[in-house]
């Protein structure tokens, strides 16, 4: 093989562009020579832009294109030759289609790297990946030089092949005025530039491009032979095959590796092609050989070349098939020798000290594990799950088409549709979304656990929209395949939404994720008018007859209990909800973020379906709804709309008046408030969720509702168990009865601190101690007055644990003693017993810190009980307690 040698000594250049004797068109030909070679000085000068731009590659300089001269002619072999025009074109093509990896190809008539959407997406992503929170606009603006490097290396490789394409009849100013181009021949670059771009481009695509874009060939032309045609589909597999097989010590010399010193990541690419030699030709296989063996140490970078040779070998395979497929002559090497079991390539490839045993995980059952994951294991039996996964997906799509065709908040539908085919019920969620390129729809919709809204793909597919501030309800990659839980027979529909409406094309699955599924065009009737996604499903069983498959309470079937199914599922749905038959007659049932607007009544008889706990009294509820606050941050955004609810036993102390939604979606429900809270999921069937509401906003809220309760004229127990929410959500109890003391007196926060003024020490106690003094296993504290005599130093309030379970350094709470655990101070500082410390600590002017030094709790197993007054004239004595003292 001679692939070693200059590109003079190729087989292609010396077949094509070398003189000879006798030549009758030895003027063409030595024109084309010297455009090339005068092509290839203004090339080098560029590619050697490339270390300085990407320092970690392996060399991309001029040699790499000279060597794929030697590799193109030997792949391709004797039976393949290329005419002069075509030899010139693809050695302008092996010239500049990695020139786009240099940041100075983007200068010129080019827009400059760092502008536009593209740039902003590649800095959003870098910004995710370092924080792992989606960036805002000003974020992006203010990237650092650290996340700019790194976002100019991914946009750098992203952008290369499409930068590729235009670098041939790109053109430079010179700083004293002349526009300067790699290819100098107006004529030339003119006629063939084009061609040229096209075809460097070309190796960046998927191989079932190539004959639609590059499968007609092009006439010669004006001065040259007419048989002289250029064939650029030949042309590209060339540049294809050769550019993927070009591994080797060539291009990574030891002395460049040593004073580079490449990161991590990038030194195994060097550390294999070190070791590689430039690969040799027998029959029609293409063999790799290793100068030096990889040692143990070196067992990842022999794993790394044995994952590049596989793409060389696929790279072969594919373009042999296209090629035969399409009846044009094949190429001499076809695939690569030894690629396939490690063991046979590690007899050319050699390891030393161990044996490269593919020993990797893999599923073995990828239908099990998808039908396990993605149903019962991760949903339980919840039968609604399907529906909300598909209408989770459509909100996302919705939000991605918002951001990119700038369509407003209250813009986008999910209609929710049922119909019946042969008496087979079937259910099916369309959108009018951003829809499914072929690719998102045949690849990355059916790899489970693969997002692509948290890829790199998500720069190619949708640019723009990384930096949009896009923030997906979706991120695990498996709530498509919910939709088997249902049924087996699954169709998918979907169209771009910036494509024709003769591009909607239609997956089909018959057998569920047991067979493979068929991807068709969509018929005329099937088309989607305006772009985005339907998916149809046929349910196993009559799921709107049966009334415990889909349990909505009040709901007696079909469109009524779909209708509010979604109500259930949504109630704060960011899209628009729609339920139709399969005539077209629904009703719309929850409008694009409504849950703002809508009256407080009918936000909770919207949050409170599904559940068969007989709910409030109507005038509970209405008296609740007239206290939804939103909950809302310093800036204005909101993240809930809620009410506090008494805990004090009655009808609405078990039954979920609000909801913890994921983007919209209900996730849980959340006890003793009303309304609506905002999450982010905490697992990945997105049950539980994280509430995002910062704490200072929950503290303002918390706030005014104590100013709200304390308006409504409560009875004392109930009042004090309100002041104990309030005090969980670090909110100020305000007017809000927090104690009663003897008499009994009720009692607020200021009039607590009064009293504790002229105090030494005091005791706070739970009614429900003092309830136990009194023997009474249910008494109220009006009760326990009666019988047990308090003295003026006693506290009594009403422990209620608060609902809000997070982190208490949100609130800037005081720092825990060290002498105390985290759950004895968490009770402590977050019931009624903190406020009285804070209290204590303003009323004697000392510092909160001196007050906990000095406090006691008692909370012991067996703690020493403590007087608080007398029962029956003997003394009346509690257990658990909290004795503040005054500090001395």
């Amino acid at each position: 093989m001679n692939g070693a040698l200059g590109l003079e000594q190729s087989r292609l250049w010396v077949g094509a562009l070398q003189s000879r004797d006798g030549d009758d068109h030895a003027a063409q030909r030595d024109r084309l020579r010297t455009a090339y070679l005068r092509f290839r000085e203004q090339s080098a000068l560029l590619a050697g832009e490339i270390a300085s731009s990407l320092p970690a590659f392996t060399m991309h300089d001029v040699t790499h294109s000279d060597a794929l001269w030697g590799l193109a002619s030997d792949i391709s072999g004797p039976g393949i030759a290329l005419n002069p025009l075509e030899a010139f074109v693809f050695g302008g093509a092996a010239l500049i289609h990695d020139l786009g990896l240099a940041v100075a190809a983007y200068a010129g008539d080019s827009t400059p790297l760092e502008e536009g959407v593209r740039w902003r997406d590649a800095v959003a992503s870098v910004i995710r990946g370092m924080t792992n929170a989606i960036p805002m606009p000003g974020v992006i603006d203010a990237a650092s030089e650290e996340v700019k490097v790194r976002a100019r290396q991914i946009l750098l490789r992203e952008l290369h092949a499409e930068r590729a394409g235009e670098l041939a009849s790109a053109s430079w100013e010179h700083p004293e005025g002349e526009r300067l181009c790699l290819l100098e021949d107006a004529e030339l670059r003119g006629a063939l530039g084009s061609t040229i771009g096209r075809i460097a481009e070309s190796h960046w695509w998927p191989v079932d491009r190539l004959r639609p874009e590059l499968g007609v060939s092009l006439g010669a032309p004006a001065g040259f032979p007419g048989e002289w045609h250029v064939r650029p589909l030949i042309v590209a597999c060339i540049l294809r095959v050769a550019d993927a097989a070009q591994l080797d010590i060539r291009r990574a010399p030891p002395l460049l590796r040593a004073l580079r010193r490449p990161d991590e990541t990038s030194d195994s690419h060097w550390s294999f092609q070190e070791r590689l030699l430039p690969p040799t030709v027998e029959g029609d296989r293409l063999h790799y050989t290793s100068g030096q063996p990889f040692p143990a140490s070196q067992a990842d970078a022999w794993w790394l070349c044995f994952e590049r040779l596989r793409v060389v070998d696929r790279e072969l395979r594919d373009v042999d098939a296209l090629l035969a497929d399409f009846g044009e002559d094949r190429f001499a090497v076809r695939m690569v020798a030894g690629i396939e079991d490690p063991q046979r390539l590690a007899r050319l490839v050699r390891t030393d000290g161990w044996l490269p045993v593919n020993a990797v995980v893999h599923v073995s059952d990828v239908t099990r594990v998808v039908r396990t994951l993605a149903g019962d294991a991760l949903y339980g039996s919840d039968q609604t799950v399907p529906l909300r996964e598909l209408i989770q997906n459509a909100c996302d799509a919705i939000e991605a088409r918002r951001r990119l065709d700038n369509k407003g908040p209250e813009w986008g539908t999910i209609t929710v549709r049922s119909g019946r085919t042969d008496g087979s019920l079937w259910i099916e969620v369309q959108d009018d979304g951003i829809g499914m390129s072929r690719e998102v729809l045949t690849r990355d919709l059916l790899d489970f656990g693969y997002s692509l809204w948290d890829s790199p793909r998500l720069l190619r597919e949708l640019p723009g929209l990384a930096a949009s501030g896009f923030v997906p309800i979706g991120k695990f990659g498996i709530g498509f395949f919910a939709a088997f839980i249902w049924g087996d027979r699954v169709w998918v529909t979907s169209r771009r939404y910036e494509k024709s409406r003769d591009s909607t094309l239609v997956l089909e699955f018959e057998g569920g994720v047991r067979e493979r599924p068929l991807v068709r065009q969509a018929r005329e009737d099937e088309f989607i008018a305006e772009g985005g996604t339907r998916v149809r499903i046929w349910p196993n069983h009559d799921l709107l007859a049966d009334a415990d498959a889909l349990p909505v309470p009040g709901s007696t079937g079909g469109q009524e209990r779909l209708a509010n199914l979604c109500r259930y599922l949504c109630p704060a749905c960011t899209a628009n909800v729609r339920v139709e038959d399969e005539t077209g007659s629904g009703i719309s049932v929850v409008a694009a973020n409504d849950w703002r607007v809508i009256s407080g009544q009918a936000l909770l008889e919207r949050v409170s379906l599904g559940t068969d706990v007989p709910g409030p009294r109507p005038d509970d509820l209405s008296q609740i709804a007239s206290r939804l606050r939103p909950v809302m941050d310093g800036s204005g955004n909101n993240f809930g709309r809620c009410a506090l609810v008494s805990t004090q036993p009655s009808p609405t102390s078990m039954h979920p008046l609000a909801a913890v939604t994921i983007g919209g979606l209900r996730a849980h429900p959340f006890y003793e408030t009303a309304g609506i809270l905002l999450g982010r999921p905490e697992n990945t069937a997105r049950s539980l969720a994280e509430i995002l509401a910062p704490g200072a906003a929950l503290n303002r809220w918390a706030t005014d509702q104590a100013e709200l309760v304390a308006a409504a004229g409560l009875d004392t127990e109930t009042a004090i168990q309100y002041a104990t929410e309030v005090r969980g959500f670090g909110g100020n109890t305000g007017p809000l009865v927090i104690c009663q003391v003897a008499g009994p007196t009720p009692l607020i926060a200021d009039q607590v601190r009064d009293r504790i003024r002229d105090l030494d020490d005091f005791i706070s106690v739970d009614g429900e101690e003092l309830s136990m003094v009194a023997e009474r296993e249910i008494i109220f504290q009006a009760e326990v007055f009666e019988r047990v005599s308090i003295n003026s130093n006693v506290f009594v309030y009403t422990w209620h644990g608060s609902a809000f379970d997070s982190d208490l350094a949100i609130y800037n709470w005081p720092p825990r003693p060290e002498s105390m655990d985290e759950h004895t101070w968490g009770y402590a500082v977050r019931s009624l017993n903190g406020l009285f410390m804070e209290l204590a600590a303003s009323a004697w002017s000392v510092p909160l810190a001196d007050v906990i030094d000095a406090s006691q709790f008692r909370e012991e197993e067996k703690p020493m009980p403590v007087e608080v007054g007398t029962i029956d004239g003997a003394p009346a004595r509690v257990a658990n307690c909290l004795v503040v003292r005054r500090p001395r």
